[in-house]
């Protein structure tokens, strides 16, 4: 496509798009992107120079909790398969007036007036506004003489018989993996304490209620123990109602394999550091909400100096230590990222980045293995300090900036003005095929932030999206009246070009991924994002607070309804006023996919009539088609070319284009 520069500002858009090759975006949103690259200080995104002072733990899970206590939300959260996580002493209400954060440190002690065993060393693990531990290891060691012992079907030498006594975590703190912290840390430093020894036999008994039968034993096996052969197991009742097991175990260390260097660092870091078992939990794609998280992987982040660093809970066989520092991302002004304490806009969902200070990577959660990697791709985390959790999230600071403007301009007279002014279709004239090579200029994903320009141009276009849902209809069988909706429903979006640019500084309703809403009634509670609901302009208006509102009887048909404007509404239109002959089921597809919370969550069934309960599955059908396109090209990142897409218009879509009287030029 070549355009020429005009004197008009819309046509050195155009131009600009062209030569560059990058995609046309809201300056709103841009702006997360530049404040990015000023933040990490090159073109390229390397790690750079020292990185000034980051956020630390605080900052981290202080503002987590804060805000969370101030909206007043419950402080347990949503477990994988409908389940809750346990309300846990990392927040209690008890004593959230005392502190409303806090951090953990490790102690090791030796000797003393509580000591009750030969060679006893004690692990305490203390909360840093408390006294008294949360959970401790208690053990002894002694220096023996040669024993016969049969390890790996040889008769071998044992000089240090070693026993654990106590290994106790709080109720309200287990779970987090603090156990498998004082274990490994035990063992590691029996191993450090006699250096010389070649083997070393730990002996304990595993005590457990029978209501809970195996459950501790099963902890010490995964962690390397072994029941005791020809051990005998008790049955004890310590008078307090309770029958317990005793299961005698132990494990042996060899000190012939070495350990690695980065798990020695583990105990200096714990000595003299204040940290937090983290899981890191994935999370099904759920716009605006957490609805599913997957499995958690445990790991702990250690305050280290200015620094912050990350390490495995358990002593894995190649434990590693990676230096990070946090990055906060803000949707309520464009400052957008910030580094520095004391700059961060605090809002009650914030969406953080953890990056490598050592490769300038950011910390991602693979989708399919569920294992933490480091990539160049953004992935961003949400802290949930009531389960110590930092889930990742499918929203962008993009996203969410888009919403608040959403919810703050969409109104009941926004809408009406939207369509007195675009109803009479009086842009620009135009064909099919021409707004898809238009739609080539603007991004498949808005909302996306790119690490540096050049993969900034690489994202692929809104032009890629519209073929690839097409397509993905066609594959599946689908009518193809409904491969043309799916060909063309985005296409709202090239208004960019040829509308004044200050009438879509505020918000810019084109963007296709958005959900829609109904207006003139009381809002659907099941709505993305509830924290921006309160900023509706028709909020405090009476006449649409009731759950009929300004509609005048139930049922009335959501063909009747003002839906907020948004690019699938307008491409409804222009479609009826421009004649297109496809059914009328192909008007409902395309007119109420984007309202989601009536297919997908159960909403405005008082406005819905039998004719729009019958379509609801269709609805959604088409909607999850659309939303099943988009995963798998942000996952393949491919770009149709320019030959391929005419291949594809030439050989099939221009014939259904002609079958319903689309191919002529469309009033825009």
């Amino acid at each position: 496509m070549s355009v020429a520069r005009g004197n008009d500002k819309r046509d050195w858009d155009i131009a600009e798009c062209v030569e560059t090759g990058t995609r046309k975006r809201p300056r709103y949103l841009m702006a997360y992107e530049e404040s990015f690259r000023n933040i990490l200080g090159d073109e390229d995104f390397s790690p750079g120079s020292a990185p000034s002072p980051s956020f630390d733990l605080r900052d981290l899970f202080g503002c987590s909790c804060n805000s969370c206590h101030r909206s007043g939300r419950p402080l347990t959260q949503e477990k994988p398969g409908g389940r809750r996580w346990q309300r846990s002493g990392f927040s209690n209400p008890k004593h959230e007036a005392e502190s409303a954060f806090f951090t953990l440190r490790m102690e090791h002690r030796k000797g003393g007036i509580l000591t009750q065993h030969r060679g006893e060393g004690r692990l305490l693990i203390f909360r840093s506004d408390r006294a008294g531990s949360i959970a401790k290891i208690v053990y002894s060691s002694a220096q023996n003489g040669v024993e016969g012992d049969a390890v790996a079907g040889t008769m071998s030498t044992v000089r240090v018989a070693a026993t654990i006594h106590v290994l106790s975590v709080k109720e309200e703190y287990r779970g987090h993996g603090l156990g498998n912290l004082l274990f490994s840390e035990a063992m590691k430093r029996l191993k450090q304490q006699h250096s010389e020894a070649e083997f070393i036999r730990v002996s304990f008994y595993a005590e457990e209620d029978i209501r809970r039968h195996n459950r501790l034993v099963q902890f010490y096996l995964d962690m390397g123990c072994t029941i005791k052969k020809n051990g005998r197991i008790q049955f004890v009742n310590n008078n307090d109602g309770e029958v317990y097991r005793r299961i005698p175990m132990e494990i042996s260390l060899d000190q012939r394999s070495s350990l690695p260097s980065s798990s020695l660092s583990l105990s200096s870091v714990l000595a003299c550091s204040s940290f937090l078992p983290i899981f890191f939990c994935g999370r099904t794609p759920s716009l605006g909400k957490s609805s599913s998280w997957r499995k958690a992987v445990g790991w702990l982040v250690a305050q280290v100096g200015n620094g912050l660093e990350l390490l495995p809970t358990r002593d894995r066989e190649t434990p590693t230590v990676h230096r990070i520092r946090l990055l906060r991302a803000s949707d309520k002004k464009e400052g957008i990222f910030h580094e520095h304490r004391g700059t961060c806009c605090l809002i009650d969902e914030g969406l953080w980045l953890i990056q490598s200070t050592e490769t300038g990577l950011f910390l991602e959660d693979e989708t399919e293995n569920h294992n933490l990697v480091f990539s160049k791709e953004l992935s961003f985390w949400q802290p949930v300090m009531s389960s110590l959790c930092l889930v990742k999230s499918s929203d962008t600071p993009t996203k969410r900036s888009h919403y608040r403007r959403m919810w703050s301009t969409q109104s009941v007279e926004y809408a009406k003005s939207m369509q007195s002014l675009y109803l009479r279709f009086d842009c620009r004239r135009l064909t099919l095929k021409d707004a898809l090579n238009y739609s080539k200029l603007l991004p498949a994903n808005p909302f996306f932030i790119p690490t540096n320009r050049i993969s900034g141009s690489a994202v692929p276009s809104l032009r890629t999206l519209m073929y690839s849902t097409a397509e993905l209809a066609r594959s599946e069988g689908h009518p193809d009246w409904i491969q043309l909706v799916a060909l063309m429903y985005g296409l709202a979006g090239i208004l960019t070009f040829f509308l004044d640019p200050e009438s879509l500084r505020g918000y810019d309703w084109t963007i296709h991924d958005v959900e829609a809403r109904v207006l003139g009634c009381k809002r659907s509670n099941c709505a993305a994002y509830p924290e921006f609901h309160n900023l509706s302009p028709d909020k405090e208006d009476p006449r649409y607070s009731t759950r009929l509102g300004m509609y005048e009887k139930e049922h009335e048909g959501l063909e009747n309804v003002l839906l907020s404007w948004t690019s699938n509404d307008y491409m409804y239109f222009m479609l009826k006023y421009n004649s297109i002959s496809i059914p009328d089921e192909a008007f409902t597809v395309l007119k109420l996919s984007r309202l989601v919370d009536w297919h997908c969550r159960g909403e405005y069934t008082s406005l819905s009539n039998e004719e729009d309960e019958q379509m609801k599955q269709f609805v959604a059908d088409f909607y999850d088609l659309c939303i099943r396109a988009q995963q798998s090209l942000s996952q393949s990142k491919k770009e149709l070319s320019d030959n391929e897409c005419n291949s594809l218009w030439d050989s099939y879509y221009s014939h259904i284009v002609q079958k319903y009287g689309a191919r002529k030029q469309l009033c825009w």
